[in-house]
């Protein structure tokens, strides 16, 4: 029975555990965001290891995959894009967008501007 199992086991990839530390040196984040964004639950521990029998002290361990999933669901703003595009805000007097204007009338500019409120600037 134990030659079954080792069998099956052959076959499986073992994927490397990162701990928060791990995650903090390699991906360049605060440990303070990582612990708060696991605290949240939008960053999932694949493992809960008990490390301290007198207090509650545990070792968070995480997949690769899953640090990566998350990676690239939160690297950008609350209101990302899914496009790839990024958003700015342009402040600009009546003069500045009037220049930009015929910036994009002499270059066929087509990026996409939208002016906010074109009669309140002032």
């Amino acid at each position: 029975m134990n030659e079954d199992k080792k069998v099956e086991n052959v076959g499986k990839v073992v994927e490397e555990m990162l701990g928060i530390n791990d995650i903090v040196e390699q991906y360049a984040l605060s440990p303070v965001y990582v612990r708060r964004m696991v605290q949240k639950g939008k960053l999932v521990p694949d493992k809960k290891v008990h490390i301290n029998n007198n207090q509650n002290q545990f070792k968070y361990l995480f997949n690769r995959t899953t640090v990566e999933k998350w990676r690239k669901g939160c690297t950008t703003g609350v209101r990302a894009r899914t496009d790839g595009r990024r958003k700015y805000n342009l402040y600009m007097t009546k003069e500045e967008v009037r220049q930009y204007e015929e910036f994009k009338k002499s270059t066929n500019f087509n990026g996409i501007v939208q002016l906010s409120n074109p009669g309140k600037s002032k």
